[in-house]
């Protein structure tokens, strides 16, 4: 699709024009006085440094760049990086700070002027972002724009998009569409929505899919119990005949969106997508969770424009919430965070596992993944595990042996451990629940090894079944396997090889809480009374 690019208006190529610190131009009129408000600030870049003739708007919280009745008003920052409006009338207002020459900019928004001055925080310069908006069919009337309130960013639609580049990264509170000619056309299309750097976000037009379902997320005593605020949780979808029309969906399920009640956009991961056996698990990454709560909920979308796969399945496992590396281990062994921990080797066999497909091993078969995973110092391993039978013991995931998570460890009767290796020797530190769960079916195992509070916590199900405090001892990654393994020893011991499957291994560069680890237990099992289709 050739996308037209049409700025409205466009002040960039007067970065430079307008030099005066609080002698500031208004560009389109206006009226003010000496005893209105005055907005000073600075402006850095991301190493906190003060830059130099960055152009700096503001404009008016609701200002449309398609109707030129309100006032902008426009600075250059000095020699200190220092910027100043003056003579401002009351009311909300928006801070543009473009450095093109750089390609960086920055949006702040709502920003209060009355009758004092306002010093204001730092506003730090950001790489651009592209954000293009969807729409069903082939939409290209010329009154048909799509802006963001407060800017001068506008473009017009052309064959059913909008694409608005060099926007400032960050998160923008809302995204409208317009027609210059028809009344009462101006609404939103959606709100609170990352705009990520040097990548272009895809903005789907609410309006543009013809169904959707509300889907309540129940943490109460009746749900998934937990009283926690969790945040960046993703949440797992699951699509079946019962509760979804195939048929109304693209064929890939490419036309999926979900988005909170306020139109905010949720990212969506899709594991598996299946039309004959009409079965589907998604991933979808939720900002809060809030605990004990049985209002809360999200809405799915289908029926519209596709959605490409490079915007759907980013992200939803990110790197910012503490997530190293996570493999659903369906049809292949591939990282779904941005790391790129992916499985150089794989000798285990596809098939279907708790959350869709999985890994079979026999014993000898191992996934091997080529790194320790920066040999981090505060780790959460997380597994399901369907043990069929074991001996002296059976490894799910070990990262060179430094840590690992092992069921059924024979010696002393230990059971399901989470264990560290603690010095350059033979010793380790072995968190023990003494449960043998071979042949009991699926198992959530969790191993939290904190190194700030010295707290180490292993947890099957969703529980706590073992907890120490106070351990001086770290994690010792001197001596150990090069590799981390799923389904084998990390270090090269025969006796720990896994049999039975392996399925959504997960690995934290942070410490889970048990409400956390509860959730991910009770929003992944089969039936469950957190996500709830509302009828």
């Amino acid at each position: 699709m050739n996308i037209f690019v049409d700025i409205v208006i466009s002040f960039y190529l007067l970065a430079l024009l307008f030099l005066s610190s609080c002698t500031q131009t208004n560009l389109t009129g206006g009226t003010s006085t000496s005893e209105n408000g005055r907005i000073m600030g600075t402006v850095v870049n991301e190493t906190g440094e003060t830059t130099k003739n960055v152009r700096v708007e503001l404009l008016p919280a609701s200002y449309n760049p398609l109707f030129e009745s309100m006032s902008i008003y426009v600075d250059s920052t000095d020699e200190n990086g220092t910027y100043c409006f003056d003579s401002l009338l009351p009311g909300s207002y928006t801070i543009h700070s473009i450095d093109i020459s750089e390609n960086r900019g920055a949006l702040n928004f709502n920003i209060v002027s009355s009758f004092d001055t306002s010093i204001l925080p730092s506003d730090t310069l950001r790489a651009f972002g592209t954000m293009q908006c969807s729409f069903a069919g082939s939409s290209d009337d010329i009154s048909q724009y799509v802006y963001i309130p407060g800017t001068t960013l506008a473009a017009r639609i052309h064959e059913g998009a909008a694409l608005i580049p060099h926007v400032p990264s960050g998160v923008l509170p809302a995204i409208r569409c317009i027609s210059t000619t028809l009344e009462n056309s101006d609404y939103v299309i959606a709100s609170n929505t990352l705009i990520r750097a040097d990548d272009t976000t895809v903005i789907p037009d609410i309006r543009s899919f013809k169904y959707s379902q509300e889907i309540q997320l129940n943490t109460s005593a009746n749900g998934a119990g937990i009283t926690e605020t969790i945040s960046d949780f993703a949440v797992l979808i699951r699509l079946t005949r019962e509760n979804f029309a195939f048929d109304q969906a693209q064929p890939d399920g490419c036309d999926l969106i979900f988005t909170k009640k306020d139109q905010t956009l949720l990212r969506c991961e899709i594991e598996r997508w299946d039309t004959q056996l009409q079965q589907a698990e998604l991933w979808v990454n939720v900002d809060t969770i809030h605990g004990n709560s049985t209002t809360q909920s999200i809405v799915m979308h289908w029926g519209g424009p596709a959605i490409p796969a490079s915007f759907r399945n980013t992200h939803v496992f990110d790197t910012s919430a503490g997530y190293t590396a996570t493999w659903h281990l369906n049809s292949n062994s591939l990282d779904a965070t941005v790391n790129g921990y992916n499985s150089t080797s794989c000798s285990a066999i596809d098939t279907i596992g708790i959350i869709g497909g999985c890994k079979k091993f026999n014993g000898t078969d191992s996934i091997v993944i080529p790194s320790l995973l920066d040999t981090q110092n505060t780790v959460t391993l997380s597994a399901w595990a369907r043990l069929d039978s074991s001996s002296a013991g059976s490894d799910i995931i070990s990262i060179g042996d430094a840590i690992l998570l092992r069921m059924d460890f024979l010696k002393d009767s230990l059971g399901t451990i989470g264990s560290i290796h603690i010095n350059d020797g033979i010793y380790y530190s072995n968190i023990m629940s003494k449960q043998f769960l071979a042949g009991s079916g699926w198992h959530l195992i969790t191993f939290v090894f904190d190194n700030e509070l010295k707290e180490r916590t292993l947890l099957v199900d969703g529980s706590i079944v073992y907890k120490t405090t106070g351990a001086s001892t770290s994690i010792n990654y001197t001596g150990v396997g090069n590799n981390t393994i799923i389904g084998k020893h990390g270090n090269g011991k025969t006796e720990f090889g896994f049999i039975g499957c392996i399925d959504e291994v997960r690995v934290f560069r942070k410490a889970l809480t048990p409400d956390y680890v509860r959730l991910c237990y009770m929003s992944q099992i089969s039936n469950n009374s957190f996500v709830y289709f509302v009828k």
